[in-house]
Order: structure tokens, then C-alpha cells, then sequence
């Protein structure tokens, strides 16, 4: 939720783009189990998932794999 919060605006209503290596290099956890706390935060409602493809075109034009993420006010 932290690293959420920190890829945009302080308040925290607003979905933020991140793309997975983002993640992997922030947390100290496996992917797997990074991967397994997120889904329990989006089954408990605190957290709306969106996967989506961001483009960079630095050289050559290559999809990188992102997801949107909103966290929500309040759980289930």
C-alpha cells in the first residue's frame, strides 16, 4: 500500500499506474507472496486491481506489463 501511495498524489483516491518490476524491486517479499497479499487486500476490498499494458518507446517500442491500482476507503 505504501509503494501505492508513493507513485502519485498524497491523497490517495486516485488509481496509480505501476508496472510489476516496480514492485519487485520495492518489496523484499518473493513475487509469489507479494502476489498472494495483494489478492487478499483486493478480496477484502481495500484495494481495486487493473491490468493494463504501458508502452516505452525509448529505442524500440516494447509493452511492458502494468496494472492500474485504486485503494478503496473501506473493506467488505
Amino acid at each position: 500500500m505504501v509503494r501505492i501511495v508513493m507513485a502519485g498524489s498524497h491523497d490517495g483516491t486516485e488509481e496509480r499506474i505501476i508496472d510489476d518490476s516496480a514492485f519487485s524491486d520495492f518489496c523484499c517479499c518473493s513475487k509469489h507472496a507479494f502476489y498472494r497479499e495483494r489478492n487478499a487486500l483486493v478480496k477484502q476490498g481495500y484495494l481495486k486491481v487493473r491490468k493494463i499494458g504501458s508502452l516505452d518507446n525509448n529505442s524500440k517500442l516494447q509493452v511492458e506489463s502494468a496494472r492500474g491500482y485504486t485503494i478503496l476507503s473501506e473493506g467488505k
